[in-house]
């Protein structure tokens, strides 16, 4: 496998250092989140998240009533998850949460085979979905953000909107 990818990926090189270079670093990620380094600075780091969410939601026209602490025209969301998981729960705690924002969620809860199928059509709003690496290599991950990649549940690039920009 590595010798017929040789030339497509540069992340398939054996050397360490090699490797070391080109992987990512989260103080390299453009600032985009932080991980914070101590326990008692997640806090804070949850608190700037939550004020950055509410921002955006503002600016998308999403009302915030600040007395409340709660969004009051928010769209209904659905999560979908397969049947007879933990993943259930996850999905409750989730539309449990969330309710505590004033957004009200649905849970779709399907059979694997229903499950899979849509999350490959994208016939979803959000959905839960597991991932392990198959070997050590940040290819196990990235190849489910490329369009071309049969694992692109996440339907990045499918869609008329990013293939038109």
């Amino acid at each position: 496998w590595q010798a017929r990818n040789k030339n497509n990926y540069k992340y398939l090189d054996s050397d360490e250092e090699h490797y070391k270079a080109h992987r990512f670093d989260k103080r390299e990620a453009g600032g985009f989140f932080e991980i914070p380094e101590k326990p008692e600075d997640q806090e804070r780091v949850m608190k700037d998240a939550g004020e950055t969410a509410i921002k955006l939601a503002k600016e998308a026209g999403i009302n915030y009533d600040e007395a409340s602490g709660k969004f009051t025209n928010f769209p209904r969301v659905t999560i979908s998850t397969n049947n007879g998981t933990a993943h259930e729960d996850v999905a409750e705690r989730i539309q449990a949460y969330m309710s505590l924002w004033g957004i009200d969620v649905d849970v779709q809860v399907m059979e694997w085979q229903s499950f899979t199928a849509a999350r490959r059509t994208g016939d979803y709003a959000v959905a839960r979905q597991g991932w392990i690496a198959d070997y050590n290599d940040p290819r196990s991950y990235l190849d489910c953000a490329r369009s071309t990649d049969g694992n692109d549940d996440t339907q990045l690039g499918k869609d008329s909107w990013h293939a038109s920009h």
